[in-house]
């Protein structure tokens, strides 16, 4: 499971295209299977089981300035804790 984390500024809307997405939202788990709509509101915790197959996810937020998150996220070297801060973001504590 990936970190759980809760965002301050916006909510994220996601359409999962093909494939089945696996979430943890406010500490329940269900699958979101091709043509879910899941809506995440801001202050909700939630987080995505990575560690199970593959998903197409169409993902949109209500403020500009997340459109380069997933890629400084994941790029080589980068700081997860400060790259999730400058976007208003925070990791919490899991179960």
């Amino acid at each position: 499971m990936a970190r759980p984390h809760i965002h301050s500024r916006e909510d994220v809307a996601m359409n999962v295209l093909e494939g089945i997405d696996p979430r943890d939202v406010r500490r329940e788990t269900f699958e979101a299977g091709a043509g879910s709509f899941v809506l995440l509101s801001r202050g909700v915790a939630h987080a995505r089981d990575v560690t199970s197959g593959s998903a197409t996810v169409l993902s949109l937020t209500t403020l500009a300035g997340l459109e380069d998150f997933p890629h400084e996220l994941h790029s080589p070297g980068a700081d997860a804790e400060q790259v999730v801060s400058r976007c208003g973001i925070r990791f919490i504590r899991s179960r």
